[in-house]
């Protein structure tokens, strides 16, 4: 923290606030014995999540994806006309991830990720992204925080037409589609830039 140019005072205050913590579980009514906790920012504080903000900062990109992290929920976006580049590229991106946590002994579970093909035809994934030596199985539908995906979600905007009037069609979208999808921003990363000109454009 003070190579990132953090003021003395304040890693010594985040020290002591992390140091010397401990935790012990309860189930039911057996309470176990009170343990070091060796890693980690307390759970519910309001510090955690722009601790863990900083731990993970140099974490490594490329140029071929995007990282969308919120707190220790991240996922990786890419985009391709053919379905096994963008395994390609995923994988590329999870290596270097893997090495990142490596070196900062990050333990990651791989049986909680998900790969997820969102496209405006019918297509199949190609091959498999690997994690830690699992193969990362590919999902119809995926949940990021709180919003769903589903690999027919593009294709049902696509094609679907409305007797609607535009008029209503902002309203409705405004009041009840926009903040789902901006709560969910990682929807939108790889929009193309028509369709974000066009957001701009109806100020929506």
């Amino acid at each position: 923290m003070r190579t990132d140019g953090i003021p003395l005072a304040m890693v010594q205050m985040i020290r002591s606030f992390l140091d010397g913590r401990r935790f012990q579980v309860r189930i039911n009514n057996s309470v176990s014995d009170r343990q070091d906790l060796k890693a980690g920012v307390p759970q519910g504080s309001v510090l955690s999540p722009l601790l863990y903000s900083i731990f993970t900062h140099d974490i490594p990109k490329t140029d071929r994806t995007t990282l969308a992290i919120y707190a220790d929920d991240t996922a990786i976006l890419t985009r391709s006309k053919q379905p096994y580049m963008a395994t390609r590229y995923l994988q590329e991106s999870v290596e270097r991830i893997e090495n990142w946590c490596r070196r900062w002994l990050i333990n990651v579970n791989p049986d909680k990720s998900r790969a997820l093909l969102l496209a405006r035809r019918r297509v199949s994934p190609d091959g498999f992204v690997r994690m830690f030596n699992a193969d990362i199985p590919w999902s119809d539908q995926v949940k990021y925080l709180g919003g769903k995906m589903a690999t027919a979600m593009l294709r049902s905007l696509v094609c679907r037409r409305s007797a609607l009037s535009i008029d209503n069609k902002l309203l409705l979208y405004k009041s009840v589609i926009r903040p789902t999808m901006t709560y969910a921003s990682v929807a939108w990363s790889f929009a193309c830039d028509r369709k974000c000109l066009l957001t701009q454009i109806f100020g929506i």
